[in-house]
């Protein structure tokens, strides 16, 4: 690298860390750069735009290692602003991967309260069957039910199994909803 390459990535690893350190100190009141910058009352749009470019640029040379120095505390800097890129790269992972689980958990529980009859349908019916195949002589929904009534326990002890491994979202009805 020539001398003037190096000294201007010293330059922006000394920006990188001024505009780290000043819009870190800002975060408190504005989530991101860019609201920090939009907040700022001192700044024309043009200059918010250079800011914008300027710090996405240092951004990239830190992600890709290219902010070096010759000043031990600079360096320091730099290593720990790209540390801190990559923690923070972590982390929106990690928001993107929470917000797919709190998507489909909530698609569920739309889904549950919608069709409750339809799945309380669909369990009793297994429970039915289930009952009426240990117990052949319960042919009539109407000896099932008295039956059910008097065998609570037993009843129960049939149901437990099914209810357990019952699969709201394995039904084909569900799936038709894009389970």
């Amino acid at each position: 690298m020539t001398k003037t390459h190096n000294t201007t990535r010293q330059k922006l690893g000394v920006i990188a860390i001024i505009l780290f350190l000043n819009f870190s100190s800002a975060g408190a009141a504005a989530a991101t750069m860019d609201e920090s910058l939009d907040a700022r009352t001192d700044m024309t749009q043009k200059e918010k735009d250079e800011a914008r470019s300027a710090m996405a640029k240092i951004e990239r040379a830190a992600r890709n290692g290219e902010l070096r120095s010759d000043n031990p505390e600079d360096q320091r800097l730099n290593e720990s602003y790209q540390n801190n890129l990559k923690k923070l790269d972590a982390i929106k992972a990690e928001q993107v991967e929470a917000q797919k689980q709190i998507d489909l958990q909530t698609k569920k529980l739309a889904y549950v309260k919608k069709y409750a009859d339809l799945i309380d349908r669909d369990v009793n019916k297994l429970i039915n069957k289930a009952i009426v195949a240990k117990h052949p002589e319960l042919h009539s929904p109407h000896l099932l039910h008295q039956w059910i009534k008097t065998h609570r326990p037993e009843a129960d002890a049939i149901a437990k199994p099914i209810m357990d491994n019952y699969d709201t979202f394995s039904t084909p009805h569900a799936k038709a909803a894009g389970f």
